[in-house]
């Protein structure tokens, strides 16, 4: 594990690099980008060059005792901070159990690195003790504050933080990481690279075999009426699915803490629920339309050329030349059309049920 083993992310090493070898490394940093990108293994790397006992120019060794720790999770320096599930919020409590800590000596390397996975989740209380302490920023010890949404976080906290930006990663990168790390079919990981706008946590959500079975399923069902109502209830049942688990996840996650109580904090609660899986609902939706639109790419890519070596969805390039051959390139360029009104649609909360009935009757297939 060292700085090698971060892609895409030129700017965020280049500035931890130049602290390490200037030795002028800040009391707290606050890591800024999308999830997804490598910011937590950047902060692992980083905390593992603060504690490496190889050569100044060469840390992180990867190899010595305590960079092996730190890759390992059990180096007694380096602490990981997660919102408790209880509250989903880093609490209080939490806080007030880790800065002694941070006020004590390293107990095996030089430095102790404090890592917030989600710093956002730090509710006022617990921000205004951290803020105390990076006043007086305690020695050998560093902060490390991960957010996707620094505007939900206490700016007095993040102005005494230094920034590090981090970018979304090219496709080929995340392709690379899908088949390595995931061991996901090279030709499926291709699609969903493309589709995830540069962060592996969502290109993993498109290799769900399930997913593409049933957006597939429209594609091959564009006959009859019966053959695209069939495709429409795959679609519902996909669909029902999907947010019967983000409702689990928001209740798993999204739960009180034992002091919140009284009907305005459940109410709070509630909305805090629902603004959750309103949001990664109509995100998956609207990554279901881009699957779909990935399959008429590569109908007009045959329709157009015959080959099928750029074409996403290899492992479907039977059905797919058999509509290539059905479809005009008007048909397929009108049907883009369609998909794209859908996706806006889906983003402006008309009911899905609805944009999709609509879209399945609407796609022409000849």
């Amino acid at each position: 594990m060292n700085f090698s083993s971060i892609a895409d992310q030129p700017t965020a090493v280049k500035t931890l690099r130049s602290a390490l070898s200037k030795q002028r490394v800040a009391h707290a940093y606050l890591f800024l980008g999308p999830s997804g990108v490598g910011r937590k293994l950047t902060a692992r790397v980083f905390a593992a060059a603060l504690n490496c006992e190889g050569a100044l120019d060469e840390r992180p060794c990867g190899a010595c005792p305590s960079c092996r720790l730190i890759g390992e999770g059990r180096h007694p320096d380096v602490q990981i901070i997660l919102p408790t599930k209880r509250s989903a919020t880093i609490t209080v409590n939490q806080i007030e159990g880790l800065l002694p800590f941070a006020y004590m000596r390293p107990i095996k390397g030089r430095t102790k690195v404090f890592i917030f996975s989600e710093a956002d989740r730090l509710g006022l209380a617990s921000a205004n003790k951290m803020l105390k302490t990076f006043e007086e920023p305690p020695p050998s010890t560093v902060f490390i504050l991960i957010t996707d949404r620094p505007e939900n976080m206490l700016p007095t906290v993040a102005s005494r933080c230094q920034p590090v930006k981090f970018g979304r990663l090219t496709a080929e990168t995340i392709k690379k990481i899908l088949v390595r790390d995931f061991h996901v079919e090279a030709g499926r990981a291709s699609v969903a690279a493309e589709l995830a706008e540069g962060q592996v946590t969502r290109a993993l959500q498109f290799t769900d075999p399930e997913r593409l079975e049933a957006i597939t399923g429209i594609i091959s069902s564009l006959g009859g009426c019966s053959e695209r109502l069939q495709a429409y209830d795959r679609l519902l049942a996909l669909f029902n699915d999907e947010r019967l688990k983000l409702q689990e996840q928001a209740e798993k996650d999204i739960a009180p803490s034992p002091e919140e109580a009284g009907a305005s904090a459940k109410s709070a609660l509630a909305d805090l629920r629902k603004a959750f899986v309103d949001r990664h609902y109509r995100e998956f939706l609207n990554d279901c339309l881009g699957l779909l639109l990935t399959l008429y790419r590569d109908i007009l890519i045959l329709r157009e050329t015959g080959i099928d070596k750029f074409i996403f969805n290899r492992n479907k390039v039977k059905l797919l030349r058999g509509l290539a051959e059905r479809m005009s390139s008007a048909v397929l360029l009108q049907n883009v059309e369609s998909i794209d009104q859908a996706s806006a649609y889906c983003s402006h909360y008309v009911a899905e049920d609805r944009v999709f009935l609509d879209l399945l009757f609407g796609l022409r297939h000849a």
